[in-house]
């Protein structure tokens, strides 16, 4: 029982020490009931729907296996005219392109 400021009243401590959080609980519950095979087919799947051009399976892919990307800083002294800027769309284009070969 708690009492009007919401502290643990005398004879009640609260969790027992070494007991587990529902958090750690409902993780160990999921890393037992999902197998490496499971991983796998979902994987594959997610490989699937990027390759089919799905932006949002496309991002998680290449976030998870190759890191999120940093943000570049600017070199203000350097010649930008030279390097023309990065077409996000085209990329997307490409990818999409490839994806029906």
């Amino acid at each position: 029982m708690r009492n009007h400021k919401g502290q643990f009243t005398t004879g009640n401590p609260g969790k027992p020490k070494g007991s587990l959080n529902k958090q750690t609980e409902y993780k160990n519950a999921l890393n037992e009931a999902i197998t490496t095979n499971d991983i796998h087919d979902i994987v594959k799947q997610l490989k699937q729907k990027a390759k089919s051009g799905c932006i949002q399976s496309i991002k998680i892919l290449l976030e998870y296996s190759i890191g999120k990307p940093t943000q570049m800083l600017i070199n203000q002294n350097y010649d930008h005219s030279e390097t023309p800027p990065f077409d996000f769309n085209e990329a997307i284009r490409k990818l999409r392109s490839h994806a029906t070969d």
